[in-house]
């Protein structure tokens, strides 16, 4: 039986297809030409920092050698083609496992929701396409994960731009709290509809297209009723012209303007602004871990004999709660500073010098700001197939207990080490699990553990693959 799980997002080479063993099938593009005459940045030292960073303390990272996926971590990647416009194709999980071998796991194939095929009209005829990700929001931990699917016509975003959109398009929102293993119909749509912004446990923006040329926004709370059963939906008014909801911080969303370098809140007041030192995508992201960060890129223009170049130099900026920006990390390429891990560390992605790796030079990474590298992970990523968006969306934390064994069931989580305890949870075939060390049980035969979604209990170690 297919083991299947589903998400979206940003840059892949690689599609990947579920497949019967619940690895990963590849089919292989061929992949992007990468130029080698490209100037790499940081053979350009001397080129000035952007004026908002003046009097700031600056933390300037390295391409550093390579390394590999922490044992005791699991990154949670969007797959799909890189470079390419419209969102990710698929979610895929990555761990070691115990015997050291590095496990891909396909969490989402958009065509395995249960959605029947989508008819569309092309040049040679009516043709089936599957169900698309139209829009991923998820947490650092990947205990919550939203994603919007477009299941009937085109939903406009995310297929080729308004020109495409048709208005009999319908768009199925899924909720995961088990880190991507298991699927909920939260919501439907009769309209093109795209998840934009994760604003709490059960809460975010979509964007509606109601016509082909405006979306309208809005707040909706999610819970596990059937996706019947009328979410609450408010609607949200741009606090200006143009403006897109970009990230969310407790309740507040935050709105990117059309210029791209100013970012306001729900009241139109301003929390940040770059007057003209850089600029934000709609993938940037603030997080909160005590204090909030922003990412942001200034371009860099060069010129040699292949002709005039621009690059991003890419910044993750500490701000505070009136948009001040204060220490700040540099890499002088394109990056997505991912998620924080602790110590001082982030895994993320970022572009290489096409020199040093001229078949592929786009890679998840780890951010070692207190050595000051950003050290690649080239395995498996590096490998002809495996290249492509692989955007690092979430990292769980181990060490790992695989739940394994339960015929595609679930493993219940009981309050105690005792087959009669409560139950707290189930957990489906192939959930990783916290493993906290502790054992229970006359024979040692349970095993403390905690779910992705942070239940702590006991689970019965026959079924626990560690």
């Amino acid at each position: 039986m297919c083991q299947v799980l589903v998400t979206a997002i940003i840059v892949s080479t690689a599609l990947l297809a579920v497949a019967c063993d619940g690895q990963p099938a590849i089919v292989t593009p061929t992949p992007a030409p990468v130029t080698t005459s490209f100037p790499f940045p940081s053979q350009h030292p001397s080129t000035p920092l952007p004026d908002i960073l003046s009097g700031k303390e600056v933390i300037k990272l390295e391409p550093g050698p390579p390394t590999t996926l922490p044992a005791s971590l699991s990154i949670i990647v969007e797959t799909g083609c890189f470079g390419c416009a419209g969102e990710a194709q698929g979610i895929t999980r990555y761990y070691v496992r115990p015997d050291g071998e590095l496990a891909p796991d396909t969490l989402l194939d958009p065509g395995a929701l249960g959605a029947p095929p989508r008819i569309l009209d092309t040049p040679e005829g009516p043709r089936e396409y599957p169900p698309s990700i139209t829009g991923i929001v998820m947490s650092p931990d990947a205990s919550e994960i939203i994603i919007s699917v477009c299941v009937r016509a085109r939903c406009s975003y995310g297929e080729g731009g308004p020109s495409d959109w048709e208005a009999e398009s319908r768009t199925a929102l899924y909720r995961s709290r088990d880190g991507g293993v298991t699927w909920h119909s939260a919501l439907q749509l009769d309209a093109g509809a795209s998840v934009e912004v994760r604003t709490g446990l059960g809460a975010a923006v979509v964007a509606v297209w109601e016509t082909a040329l405006e979306a309208t926004f809005y707040r909706i709370a999610l819970d596990d009723s059937p996706a019947d059963s009328n979410p609450t939906m408010d609607r949200l008014t741009p606090p200006a012209p143009g403006a897109w909801p970009v990230a969310g911080v407790d309740t507040d969303v935050l709105w990117l303007v059309s210029d791209g370098g100013r970012i306001l809140r729900e009241d139109g007041s301003t929390f940040i602004d770059f007057a003209g030192s850089g600029s934000i995508n709609r993938y940037f992201f603030v997080e909160e871990f005590g204090a909030a960060w922003i990412a942001w890129a200034s371009p860099v223009f060069f010129s040699n004999e292949g002709g005039t170049f621009g690059v991003d130099r890419s910044f993750l900026s500490k701000v505070d709660a009136k948009g001040a920006i204060g220490s700040t990390v540099q890499y002088d390429n394109t990056a997505r500073y991912g998620v924080d891990i602790g110590n001082g560390m982030r895994i993320g992605n970022a572009q290489l010098d096409p020199k040093t790796h001229p078949e592929w030079n786009w890679f998840p990474s780890v951010f070692d700001i207190p050595n000051r590298q950003v050290r690649p992970i080239l395995d498996p990523f590096a490998e002809r197939g495996n290249t492509g968006r692989n955007i690092v969306a979430a990292v769980q934390r181990g060490p790992f207990a695989r739940v394994v064994n339960t015929d595609n069931t679930c493993l219940n989580i009981r309050a105690e080490p005792l087959p009669s305890a409560g139950i707290l949870d189930c957990a489906a075939e192939g959930v990783l699990l916290r493993d906290t060390g502790e054992a229970g049980g006359p024979a040692g035969e349970w095993l403390k553990v905690v779910t992705p979604n942070g239940a702590e209990g006991w689970a019965n170690a026959q079924y626990l693959e560690r």
